[in-house]
């Protein structure tokens, strides 16, 4: 049978539990067909054994369960979908799959994810907030996030997804809390997670940064324990452009990259996430002393001095602005100054794109 109009796709659910196998693909091949159209969402989303079917389908056959991928992960851009998936309880066999390193269906489970915890629901779902297993699913994640070896072909990378996961699970409280708890232990996982340079994982890993950083309380422990080496590598410059005291009191991943071919990131969306956290991490006086006494202030300046972009050159004068000022001066305090900032920003932070 062949669908020749768009008021006959809700004809297509009963089908998709047929007991012949071909009847079952081709019934979900077109409604795979269909899934993107905004039309076709509207009249399917009122039937209530939909979802359901689709995660059963997902235990078929290969071909039919790929036919099934695709219709979750274009009904997964629709917030009335993506509840009715959560209540389905997809999320734990979206993480079965990605566990699996034998499944072909980890990068569509990835996007699918990615999708989900784009609503507060999904994110807290992800989290298992409130649960005797909160954090176990980040923790899972995050070390698929790390694993294998550094890929000059971004494309070999098919967790580079999970960076856009972390990214909008740092957008709750509860998730930067499991972030960096224990010294930022999964913070520092996800920030040194280098693996390849699609732009999704060092979008992803810098916005996670510097959403993390919304957590005054945790600044201090976090930069003792290493987080500006994951800030600042990226930005660093030749070793002609500093005198050999400045690269003396360097971080040491930032003076060590400099004995190495290196180059400056060029991503203006990675730039900038990086720069807001160092202005978020200068939220007291007792951070910006540790900054500056890490030569922060060289760093930023060789790196303001090859950029072009407005906002960029923007975000780095309000770093040096409160590397440079005067601490005896009776103002307003800088935790308010950045808190302003901050929240402002946080109102502004958007999921990464999954195109």
């Amino acid at each position: 049978f062949f669908i020749v109009g768009m008021e006959q796709v809700v004809e297509l659910v009963p089908f998709l539990r047929d007991p012949k196998k071909e009847v079952r693909h081709i019934a979900v091949q077109n409604l795979a067909g269909f899934s993107s159209a905004p039309e076709a969402q509207e009249l399917l989303v009122k039937e209530k054994n939909l979802i359901p079917t689709l995660k059963i389908l997902l235990f078929d056959v290969d071909y039919i369960a790929r036919e099934s991928y695709v219709c979750l992960l274009q009904f997964s851009t629709n917030t009335a979908f993506a509840h009715k998936m959560l209540e389905a309880k997809l999320i734990p066999h979206l993480m079965e799959v990605v566990c699996d390193k034998e499944s072909i269906f980890i990068e569509v489970a990835l996007l699918i994810l990615g999708n989900l915890t784009r609503i507060q629901e999904g994110s807290e779902a992800l989290l298992q907030k409130d649960t005797d297993f909160e954090g176990v699913f980040v923790y899972k994640l995050i070390q698929r996030f790390c694993q294998g070896e550094r890929t000059e072909d971004p494309k070999d990378d098919k967790y580079k997804w999970i960076a856009s996961i972390v990214t909008n699970l740092s957008q709750l409280e509860k998730g930067r809390y499991i972030l960096t708890k224990d010294g930022g232990e999964l913070l520092m996982l996800v920030a040194s997670a280098n693996i390849s340079n699609h732009a999704i994982r060092k979008r992803g890993i810098a916005a996670t940064i510097k959403n993390c950083c919304f957590n005054r309380e945790s600044h201090m422990e976090l930069l003792q324990k290493g987080l500006l080496n994951f800030i600042v590598v990226p930005l660093m410059a030749t070793p002609a452009d500093f005198t050999p005291e400045e690269i003396e009191t360097m971080p040491i991943a930032a003076a060590t990259i400099l004995l190495k071919d290196h180059t400056m990131e060029t991503d203006r969306e990675t730039i900038l996430s990086l720069i807001e956290s160092l202005v978020l991490l200068c939220s007291s006086k007792e951070t910006r002393q540790y900054l500056r006494d890490s030569s922060l202030y060289p760093i930023v300046r060789e790196f303001d001095l090859r950029q072009k972009d407005e906002d960029i050159k923007e975000e780095i004068l309000k770093v040096v602005n409160f590397l440079i000022r005067d601490e005896t001066e009776d103002k307003k305090s800088l935790v308010e100054e950045v808190e302003d900032e901050g929240d402002e920003d946080l109102k502004g932070i958007q999921d990464l794109d999954l195109d």
